[in-house]
């Protein structure tokens, strides 16, 4: 035995309220944030059920990191829908 860890299995859900969201400064934040991770070893998908942007309510939004034991192109590994 080297003394090595594998990881076997990774895996779980996160729920959320009232989050403010700042990806990218110097844009406005996203606020009141609520919604649901789901992860496991190769992905972390979250589904936003509100939130608000000033004054605009966001109604519903899905962020997908995918692909995150392999090592292909940064594009390759995320997908934004915000609606």
């Amino acid at each position: 035995d080297d003394g090595t860890v594998a990881l076997e299995k990774l895996g779980g859900e996160i729920a959320f309220t009232g989050l403010s969201v700042d990806y990218f400064p110097p844009m406005r934040k996203v606020t009141d944030v609520d919604g649901k991770a789901v992860y496991d070893a190769d992905s972390f998908n979250i589904a936003v059920s509100a939130g608000k942007l000033g004054d605009i309510a966001v109604k519903k939004g899905q962020v997908d990191i995918t692909n995150l034991g392999t090592h292909t192109s940064p594009d390759d590994h995320a997908r934004i829908d915000i609606a």
